[in-house]
């Protein structure tokens, strides 16, 4: 039972059965329709009216009864009585995949260890073509993290990540390679059983390259900002809708260098002053997703969705140079569109695969993500 929680008074003991004997008595199958109509299982006392079984504490949800044997109730409106009703004929995982939104990503079958470790890798293939550009490039980042439940509904983290990323254009004339760490620490807080809230510091420390024709240079970026993110989990018949409401904010910026090479035999250094500037971005997604089970331990749990980012604040307000050295200015309006598996293996370990679209509503611009996602509780 998680702290600060006051058992409910009612309780449901077996017909002659005396409270401190010890015994767990054997809990039979019941059906639907007696789940909903308020009964109890045959060879118990009658449920009160407007009373079930609190979920926490049912054996046929995988809980445990009380010390004495009891079963303590809680109060069921008719609808209420109807989704535990339903839940009836689930394993104790999907049962606890559908009870509430997930506190943090890693924990979607609530574990009762405190611990929670993850690995987040993802690939990004970049391909732009739009106003006669040559751009291509690739970005990796490998983040790793840990958290612990602080409080009732609460867990605190921390994570380190190293990313990676290299682009060119103008038929290879302008190169830029980058990398980078960051270390940032989040906390989550699961508001009610339907929506959470995390959110995160991030600090990002790079060091890049850049050569344009002959000419090559070094510099050192840092970044300071901040994302939260609030996600929900409602039900659709037998799938599961989440919505994401979600904002990031940095402030980044470069060291001053030099641009130095030769030019038809001639030493040349261009010195490049530092810059700074801001990066916001707000995201809205929902997704559709279904649960398979496989057996009592394995869960599988395929999905897709959808959002739209909005770039509110973007560097050089988002413009780039086309083909003709001429400045244009795109939407700050994307789409995106993912989709993938999540594989439980049992409550402590979780397996996911996606893949997506990032660059919905820009034409001749491809942006594709690939991303493997895997945690632990212990």
């Amino acid at each position: 039972m998680p702290p600060g929680v006051t058992p409910p008074l009612g309780s449901l003991t077996p017909e002659g059965g005396r409270p401190g004997q010890g015994v767990t008595p054997e809990v039979p199958a019941v059906s639907v329709q007696s789940v909903a109509s308020g009964q109890a299982p045959p060879g118990w006392a009658p449920l009160p009216p407007g009373r079930c079984i609190d979920p926490r504490y049912d054996p046929r949800l995988g809980g445990q009864p009380l010390a004495d044997g009891s079963l303590p109730t809680i109060s069921c409106p008719q609808s209420e009585l109807q989704r535990l009703a339903g839940q009836r004929s689930m394993t104790a995982l999907e049962a606890a995949v559908r009870s509430q939104v997930p506190v943090t990503q890693g924990r979607q079958g609530e574990p009762s260890s405190p611990w929670n470790t993850w690995v987040d890798a993802r690939h990004l293939d970049i391909n732009d073509r739009r106003d006669g550009q040559d751009l291509d490039g690739k970005s990796s980042v490998v983040a790793v993290g840990a958290d612990r439940w602080v409080a009732e509904d609460t867990v605190a983290g921390v994570s380190v990540s190293v990313d990676s990323s290299r682009s060119d254009g103008f038929g290879g004339a302008w190169e830029n390679a980058s990398d980078g760490f960051s270390v940032s620490p989040y906390v989550a807080y699961r508001l009610s059983r339907d929506w959470a809230l995390d959110a995160s510091l991030i600090w990002r420390f790079g060091d890049n390259e850049t050569d344009i024709a002959t000419l090559e240079g070094d510099y050192d970026t840092e970044s300071f900002g901040g994302a939260i993110n609030a996600h929900g989990q409602y039900h659709w018949g037998e799938a599961l809708l989440r919505p994401t409401v979600s904002v990031y904010y940095s402030h980044e910026r470069s060291d001053d260098y030099d641009l130095s090479g030769n030019v038809f035999g001639a030493p040349v250094r261009v010195e490049v002053p530092g810059d700074s500037w801001n990066v916001g971005v707000a995201t809205l997604s929902g997704e559709v997703s279904r649960l398979w089970t496989i057996d009592q331990e394995n869960l599988v749990m395929p999905y897709l969705e959808a959002g739209v980012d909005w770039a509110f604040e973007r560097p050089n307000d988002g413009r780039y140079l086309n083909a003709d050295l001429q400045w244009e200015e795109p939407s700050d309006w994307t789409g995106t569109l993912r989709g993938g598996a999540r594989w439980l293996m049992g409550e402590a370990t979780l397996l996911e695969v996606s893949a997506g679209y990032l660059s919905l509503g820009h034409d001749d611009l491809d942006v594709w993500e690939g991303r493997l996602y895997l945690s632990y509780g212990f």
